[in-house]
């Protein structure tokens, strides 16, 4: 009954008193307010940084593969999404041209007290059309889409109108456009660690643009209620100390690195990704001892793009043909071709010799470097390199086990 009287009170100009009720008496809490609103106050709705940052729990393990080897592949789609629109950049379609390979660089650290690498930083470079200040800003954008971030002469408009002319893509054609979410890139960078830089070149400018994305950064405007979301662009020349004012010390400490980012600057147009403070589970996944596993796995997820599948394919026309058996035939095979030019991929470890004393240092050992295609001097050939292991390397005989190349080869 007290509920009730109240909730009457609320509605009603007098309040509904009972004489049993101990409201009755005047109660400044129980008088009856003429406003139903007493006063409004403003929020603002806004997205929490961690929605970018916290990538460690949003994927999975499955069938042995892990994401620390496979979350490189977000870096490489964009890349060749860059590389392919780097083929319209004349309005011409045919012929392709043959990229400049990919490269993937792990840098690992010296011998831990267990005897096991881990790796220190991560790069991928592409030598594509690069990123101005706008494409930039919007590649750092989540969740915006690379349609929007299409622009006149880039070469992107170019090609998904090429891509829209052909009335069907065959089985098994690697010309799908990539990047179309606009959260890959950044999702797997910050899986990886709480640092991501994107560094780039546009084709035809003289100037390099640099931005940096922190977690420390974010989370120190959000606490402080800032705009988390505001980023700054460096935009700097190709001189060694434009390049080295910009560097985090874990940088400066990384000579192979340093070296690649004074190669980069030499090239007419690029974009390279660096990643750096990894985080724990990345760097257990990415341990120096399953290096090969992760090149094994990257080979089998571009097998079309890199001629792998290809040549597979080939060699069995080959053994069908000496037999007498009835083969694929050239135009099956030449469905698993990738359409838009030659494509290699590169995957490269460096690996410290010990622990850094003074920045830029040289205390690195010679790089070793491996070719996702099968027909480079320094292909990886996954048979030769399990027979060569001293130790069964356990990780590597199992992706072997899982390659979809395995019974072709």
């Amino acid at each position: 009954p007290h509920a009730s009287n109240h909730a009457v009170s609320l509605r009603c100009r007098e309040p509904i008193r009972s004489m049993a009720s101990p409201w009755n008496r005047e109660d400044p809490l129980h008088v009856e307010e003429t406003r139903v609103i007493i006063r409004e106050i403003n929020v603002r709705t806004r997205t929490h940084f961690k929605v970018m940052t916290e990538m460690q729990g949003r994927f999975v393990y499955e069938d042995g593969k892990t994401p620390g080897r496979l979350l490189l592949c977000e870096f490489l789609d964009n890349s060749i999404y860059a590389l392919q629109r780097s083929a319209f950049l004349a309005n011409t379609i045919k012929p392709f041209p043959t990229y400049e390979p990919i490269e993937v660089h792990i840098f690992y650290s010296f011998h831990t007290n267990d005897g096991e690498r881990v790796p220190e930083l991560i790069a991928v470079l592409d030598r594509g059309p690069g990123m101005d200040e706008k494409a930039l800003g919007g590649w750092a954008e989540l969740a915006r889409p690379a349609a929007e971030r299409a622009q006149q002469g880039d070469g992107s408009i170019l090609l998904d109108e090429y891509i829209k002319s052909l009335k069907s893509l065959p089985a098994f054609q690697a010309d799908g456009r990539l990047g179309i979410f606009g959260k890959g890139s950044k999702s797997a960078g910050f899986y990886y660690g709480s640092q991501v830089r994107a560094v780039s070149r546009p084709v035809g400018c003289n100037e390099t643009y640099e931005l940096l994305l922190d977690t420390a950064k974010m989370k120190q405007e959000s606490d402080a209620g800032r705009d988390w979301q505001s980023a700054t662009i460096s935009v700097r020349g190709q001189s060694a100390g434009a390049r080295t004012a910009l560097r985090l010390k874990s940088e400066l400490e990384c000579k192979p690195l340093l070296d690649l980012y004074e190669r980069a600057d030499s090239y007419p147009s690029y974009s390279l990704f660096v990643i750096s403070n990894l985080h724990k589970q990345p760097k257990r996944e990415l341990r120096f001892s399953e290096f090969l596993t992760t090149v094994c796995e990257l080979r089998d997820t571009y097998s079309i793009y890199c001629g792998t599948m290809a040549r597979a394919f080939d060699q069995l026309d080959e053994k069908l043909t000496r037999s007498a058996v009835s083969s694929p035939g050239s135009e099956q095979l030449e469905r698993l071709a990738f359409n838009f030019g030659e494509l290699d991929i590169t995957v490269t470890h460096h690996k410290r010799l010990g622990r850094a004393v003074r920045l830029n240092e040289s205390n690195w050992r010679p790089p070793q470097t491996y070719s996702l295609r099968p027909d480079r001097c320094n292909s990886f050939r996954i048979e030769d390199e399990i027979q060569q292991a001293i130790v069964e390397n356990k990780g590597l005989v199992a992706a072997y086990g899982r390659s979809p190349l395995q019974a072709i080869e």
